[in-house]
């Protein structure tokens, strides 16, 4: 029974709905919240996992600017867009997110922050990696690393040195992209961060699968995956599994890569993680050509382009 339903599981459509949350109820339950990046950081990450109308992006822009404007603070003010810039990177707007990245970097220039300068340049360049201009992500990280002194954040730091890694990655650079991902496991367990940890094992496992050094790949995505598990983070779960399954086709055991991909559709599925879920029905359609399951792999080639 247990195979039947994950099969007829996997077959449902996947959602994506508009949010009917209430911004100004959101905004409204943060009140007591006083310093203005806690409480930002708190709109945003709510912000971040639903999808917005125009209507409904508007209106976060106008309320995180009205917060920004009410605190008095001209660091504030600077912070302020770029939590406007968050918004519309999270609705995939990345060229409107890129205007108010620059301006965030313009007053945090103005300030000679160079805290907020790196910030500013790393949320830039990660938004020209979404915009596949990798030169220009690599430009605004090296104008980041610039702007770092013995007293930077080491949460700055662990971002900047990550996207370097991921950025090195896709351009085929792959021992740049080790060195920096390996800066920043350095610095999270340097720190204790155990559970962004396992962002950094999963893209090391990335690069080593991209050189085709499957051994090594999996080796770090099994201690990716020992960590969230730990922590229960299930969309973490779904990415390292397909990941692993994917290799694992490759490897020609598919019975594993089956139990791996079919795990993490399922998770991706419970999450709402789009795709993610595309991923792990692409990787079992694989799967089952390999094995020469030739109607099952059409069927799920076909429900991964309806994904």
């Amino acid at each position: 029974m247990k195979k039947v339903f994950i099969y007829f599981f996997l077959f449902i459509g996947f959602p994506v709905l508009k949010s009917q949350v209430n911004i100004d109820s959101l905004f409204n339950s943060t009140d007591t919240i006083k310093d203005f990046v806690v409480r930002g950081d708190k709109i945003c990450g709510a912000l971040s996992k639903i999808v917005l109308s125009n209507t409904q992006i508007q209106k976060s822009l106008e309320k995180i600017s009205e917060l920004g404007n009410k605190s008095g603070s001209k660091k504030n003010a600077a912070i302020t867009y770029n939590y406007r810039g968050n918004i519309l990177y999270f609705q995939k707007k990345f060229n409107e997110a890129l205007t108010e990245y620059f301006t965030y970097l313009k007053l945090a220039e103005e300030l000679k922050d160079k805290d907020l300068i790196l910030h500013a340049n790393c949320e830039i360049g990660e938004t020209y990696f979404k915009l596949d201009n990798h030169a220009y992500s690599i430009k605004h990280l090296n104008y980041a690393q610039q702007n770092v002194t013995n007293k930077t954040s080491n949460k700055y730091l662990k971002s900047m040195y990550s996207l370097y890694g991921t950025t090195y990655k896709t351009m085929n650079q792959f021992d740049s992209a080790l060195k920096y991902h390996q800066k920043a496991i350095e610095i999270k367990l340097k720190i204790g961060d155990k559970k962004d940890l396992a962002g950094s094992y999963n893209n090391v496992g990335l690069v080593y699968k991209r050189m085709k050094q499957y051994d090594k790949a999996l080796e770090y995505y099994n201690q990716s995956l020992k960590i969230k598990r730990e922590f229960n983070d299930k969309k973490g779960q779904a990415s390292t599994l397909i990941n692993m399954g994917n290799i694992h086709t490759i490897l020609k055991d598919n019975k594993k890569a089956f139990e791996e991909l079919t795990e993490g559709t399922k998770l991706a599925k419970e999450v709402n993680e789009g795709e993610f879920f595309a991923n792990g029905i692409e990787g079992l359609a694989d799967n089952y050509y390999q094995t020469g399951e030739y109607k099952k792999a059409s069927d799920y080639y076909l429900r991964y382009k309806q994904v």
